[in-house]
């Protein structure tokens, strides 16, 4: 009976899994045709990230880290005030090192995408 039961709630969790990613594909998409306002990309030769700002205060942060198969894909709404960008992912579907906030310089051309340790951060020039 427990394997009955184990076997039916892992269905459930993989179909509702399923569906959340199916529609913030079809979120993604829709944000994906709305201008973009800002566009940075990583300097670290280990990651290949970047960062679209779209009209509608909403984001994609999309890439992948060096021996990784496959692009990871976030997106979200954003708060932009002064130099700091306050993150919010759709689904806390976000990446496991980073906090939800950025610092943007727009003298030096750079967006530091914020790590819960410093070494953790992620360094993107606008392009």
């Amino acid at each position: 009976m427990f394997r009955v039961i184990a076997v039916l709630l892992f269905i459930f969790i993989a179909a509702c899994n399923r569906r959340a990613n199916r529609e913030m594909q079809k979120e993604q998409g829709d944000i994906k045709k709305t201008p973009v306002i800002l566009s940075a990309k990583s300097t670290n030769p280990d990651y290949d990230f970047t960062l679209d700002l779209h009209n509608g205060n909403i984001f994609i942060y999309q890439g992948k880290q060096s021996g990784m198969k496959n692009t990871q894909l976030y997106a979200g709404s954003y708060e932009w005030v002064k130099d700091t960008l306050n993150l919010g992912y759709y689904y806390n579907h976000k990446p496991q090192d980073l906090i939800s906030k950025a610092w943007i310089d727009t003298v030096r051309r750079q967006v530091i995408m914020l790590g819960k340790v410093p070494s953790a951060n992620r360094h993107m020039v606008i392009q």
